[in-house]
């Protein structure tokens, strides 16, 4: 089936395929109106090395290279469920993603937090950016380091406005509007290919399709009709033929007359 004929099966079926359209749209705005957008807010923490780590009146910048493991306990620390626990629960609908930020050699931890409002990632950020220097200096405790050997976390980078997200939005949009609208499509040719099929469908013996596609009781009508006027003509032969055999008999018949 081409797509001309499959458009005009389609039209044909308007009431199912009008309807079916109707409810897809329908379908499509109350999942726009039931996902809510996300909102994402990314932070850049970087490590710092302790004083006595450092010659005096160094850059601590330059002195970066051994700090990529300490970052590595940090992402593991931050990032377990013991420690999203709490802020969990203070915002349930929040995701939360703290990795090492693998494309540079330096000790940077990146944290993203998604959520269903811009206040919601705002607060959530901020309570994970002072989690982060918190659970540092636990650590560093735990192990009884001396404070001017201690490593620190300073800020880099972290957004003070939301970036607003709509794919989960618009592909739960999409989807269900695109759904809706085969199964309509679909019950559509279904209904017009079982509407042709009871058309082709013989009423008996005397409509059996032949191998032509033509019906035998159409072919029996139309020899019928040729066959009668051959039949009228030969009737007509045979009464000539019966006068003609009449007329030599009454001849045979009938006396001689003398000459005179």
């Amino acid at each position: 089936m081409n797509p001309a004929e499959t458009l005009r099966g389609l039209l044909r079926r308007w009431y199912i395929t009008f309807p079916g359209v109707v409810l897809a749209i329908a379908v499509a705005l109350a999942a726009w109106s039931h996902v809510p957008p996300s909102y994402v807010r990314n932070s850049t923490q970087l490590l710092i090395p302790g004083k006595d780590n450092i010659p005096a009146d160094a850059n601590p910048l330059l002195y970066l290279g051994g700090l990529s493991f300490a970052a590595d306990v940090l992402v593991r620390a931050v990032g377990a469920d013991s420690s999203l626990s709490e802020i969990e629960k203070e915002y349930p609908n929040i995701e939360v993603k703290v990795t090492r930020d693998g494309s540079s050699g330096g000790p940077f931890i990146l944290i993203t937090v998604t959520a269903p409002t811009s206040a919601e990632a705002g607060e959530a950020m901020d309570s994970l950016v002072g989690q982060t220097s918190s659970m540092l200096a636990s650590l560093q405790e735990r192990q009884k380091i001396i404070a001017t050997n201690r490593i620190t976390v300073v800020p880099v980078a972290v957004d003070d406005k939301s970036t607003l997200q709509q794919r989960n939005r618009l592909v739960a949009t999409v989807g269900s509007g695109v759904i809706v609208l085969a199964l309509a499509f679909l019950l559509a040719g279904l209904v017009d290919g079982l509407s042709w099929r009871r058309r082709l469908e013989p009423d008996g013996d005397d409509g059996l399709p032949d191998s032509r596609g033509s019906n035998t009781s159409e072919v029996a009508t139309d020899s019928s009709r040729s066959i009668a006027p051959r039949g009228k003509l030969n009737r007509a032969a045979q009464r000539a033929s019966a006068d003609v055999k009449v007329g030599l008999g009454e001849e045979e018949s009938s006396p001689s007359r003398p000459s005179p």
